[in-house]
């Protein structure tokens, strides 16, 4: 499991402090209490391939055992691999998304395949910044790096053409 910045909650329910109410189950609203929110490695990962597979530009993903025999990397060791990092943290993959995490930080690296006519550089960055706004705003996750390669143009592995899902 990957955890994010400790919440801030009282009881079950915990309202904006400036209101001065007491919480649904009886709390006292000053009281704080830490607690951990773990999201699963796997959840990360689908958020992701869900952000960029709504893109129109977007084929569908390639696997990253057939990226690393193109990029002359291995596939197999994941613990801290990515490019540009410190080696800390755990990296987990599936399919074309890859996330490393480490603490309260992610950096991913996503492989697609892009449409035949797509501005791959324009492609490449909204790819960028909608991975960046998912995990940043919707996990609550400091994001680091987020890597796109573009492993194929045109159509994907199952030979279709368009945003097919894996």
């Amino acid at each position: 499991m990957v955890e994010t910045r400790a919440a801030r909650v009282a009881g079950a329910v915990r309202p904006d402090p400036r209101a001065g109410a007491a919480t649904e189950t009886g709390g006292d609203p000053k009281q704080t209490v830490r607690a951990t929110v773990r999201i699963a490695p796997a959840v990360l990962i689908e958020l992701i391939e869900l952000t960029v597979r709504d893109l129109p530009d977007v084929v569908g993903f390639r696997p990253w055992r057939r990226v690393g025999r193109v990029l002359g990397r291995g596939g197999a060791a994941l613990e801290g691999a990515g490019a540009g990092t410190d080696g800390g943290g755990t990296a987990y993959e599936d399919g074309g998304v890859r996330v490393r995490v480490d603490g309260d930080r992610i950096d991913a690296d996503v492989s697609v395949v892009a449409a035949a006519d797509a501005n791959i550089l324009t492609l490449s960055r909204e790819i960028q910044r909608r991975v960046g706004v998912a995990a940043g705003q919707m996990l609550g996750m400091r994001v680091g790096e987020v890597n796109v390669f573009v492993a194929g143009i045109g159509e994907d592995d199952q030979g279709q053409g368009g945003n097919a899902p894996r």
